[in-house]
């Protein structure tokens, strides 16, 4: 049940309205679906793309050995090869992923 109020109290940032603070998840839904019109398109564009970034160098990182992802439809179009180059950086980049998240929110946040 915690996580349902973290969420739904959460969402109204990705979609960028603002409405008043309710004691239950299902009033914070309730403001949540009647405030969706006022969604402000470049906070839903930014935020659902550092959201599906996130989650996909997520599920890239604990995808498993190389044979695994070699046999995966979805990860054998990314780099496989531990010892590689390229797999070293999405690596990087994967665990640096919150930071690099923060850091693009702050810029848009400055120039928007």
């Amino acid at each position: 049940a915690a996580g349902i109020t973290i969420a739904t109290s959460q969402v109204k940032h990705l979609l960028g309205v603002e409405f008043e603070r309710h004691h239950y998840w299902w009033q914070t839904f309730g403001d949540l679906v009647a405030h969706i019109p006022d969604a402000n398109g470049p906070t839903v564009a930014m935020g659902g793309t550092l959201l599906s970034m996130l989650l996909l160098l997520k599920y890239w990182k604990s995808a498993g050995n190389s044979e695994a992802r070699r046999k995966s439809l979805v990860w054998r179009f990314f780099p496989t090869n531990k010892d590689g180059r390229a797999f070293r950086m999405l690596k990087m980049v994967a665990d640096l992923s919150s930071l690099l998240c923060v850091i693009v929110g702050w810029m848009w946040g400055l120039a928007y």
